[in-house]
This record gives structure tokens, sequence and C-alpha cells, in this order.
């Protein structure tokens, strides 16, 4: 396991940016082998602007924490979701859940759930609450929201079940805009391997 671990992390560490989600990682990881989480995969939320690799990192952490044993499904365990298919019916939040358990329900742009103009938002959060109070889920699944910083707040905001699941700042984990130079650093990355990406 420890060499598996080693070669995830290196992965990450590889990332260009993202300062504060490495250590958040590194964080977990640790805490998780010295006992001191309890025993389940946990809830996570992600803050930050678009194009921050977000996604990735969600995957990022289905991987971890298939490797370190909180999940049942080890590999490909990462279910992703919009919350704009939640509103417009495209998608079941219950279905999208159940097809998750045993690995990650990652839900993109979940910040959308809290704006005025989408009327069903309301009738999403608190079907989203009631997943996150299931027993079953919280022992074997992690839940990852993830949106714009100042509208994720909004959506906590709504509902104190939300509040109470990803309000500590273990579960919280904020994506800074890339500097000038990592930016450079992307644009030189994707230019070496531009013979290699698929048309």
């Amino acid at each position: 396991r420890s060499r598996n671990l080693e070669e995830a992390f290196a992965g990450i560490d590889s990332l260009i940016g993202l300062s504060n989600v490495k250590k958040f990682l590194h964080s977990l990881s640790r805490n998780i082998i010295w006992g001191e989480e309890d025993g389940a995969p946990g809830n996570y939320i992600f803050f930050g602007p678009p194009g921050m690799g977000k996604t990735m990192v969600a995957r990022r952490i289905g991987e971890l924490l298939g490797l370190l044993g909180l999940l049942r499904r080890k590999v490909n365990n990462v279910v992703e979701c919009r919350a704009a298919d939640l509103l417009n019916g495209t998608v079941r939040l219950r279905e999208a859940v159940q097809n998750a358990r045993g690995g990650v329900f990652f839900l993109d742009e979940a910040h959308q759930l809290a704006e005025p103009q989408n009327v069903w938002g309301r009738s999403v959060i608190k079907r989203l609450v009631t997943v996150l109070e299931d027993p079953e889920i919280k022992r074997n699944t992690c839940i990852i929201l993830a949106g714009y910083p100042w509208e994720m707040e909004r959506l906590l905001a709504v509902d104190s079940g939300l509040q109470s699941r990803f309000g500590g700042e273990d579960s919280r984990i904020v994506f800074e805009d890339y500097t000038a130079e990592e930016l450079l650093s992307i644009l030189d990355d994707m230019a070496s391997r531009a013979d290699r990406i698929p048309e």
C-alpha cells in the first residue's frame, strides 16, 4: 500500500500550483494513517474559481481514500454530477448517490442550487441534506461539493444541515488562483504534450 500511496502523492505533488490542496491531501492522509479520523470517508467542499482542477482533485481524493481503505470501490470510484443536471431533472440525486455508494459522489457547480432563479434548488438542497444524514452513506461514501467561493458560502447558509456537514475547517479545501508564473508553466506543459493530445 505504501508504494501505491507514494506514487499517488508523487502525481499530486507534480501538479502545478494548488499548494493549499496539496497540504490538505497530505494532512488528510496522515490523519487517516495515524487513526485520527473516525473511519468514514468524510464530506468535503471545494471553494474555487472555474478551471482550477476541482474535478481532477476529486478523482485524486477517490484514489487516496481507496488506497487508505476507506472506500469499498478502489478504482474508477468517482461519480461526477453537475448541479444543473439535478435542477433540470436529467439526473435524480438519490439515484446518483446510490451509484456512488462505496466511492465518491462529486457535485460540481453546487452553488447553483442556491441561486434565487433556480426554483427547484431548495428542494434539491433538502434532499441532499437527507442523503447526508443517511447512516449507510456516512459510513461508506464520500460526498464532495464544489463551486465558486462566495456563492458556496451562500449555499451553506441556506440549510443548517449543510453547515453542520461542511462547516468545519477539516472539510474545506480552497483552490487559490494560479499565479502568472504557474499559468506560464501550465502553458509550457500543454505545449510540450501538444502532439499527444487527441484532436
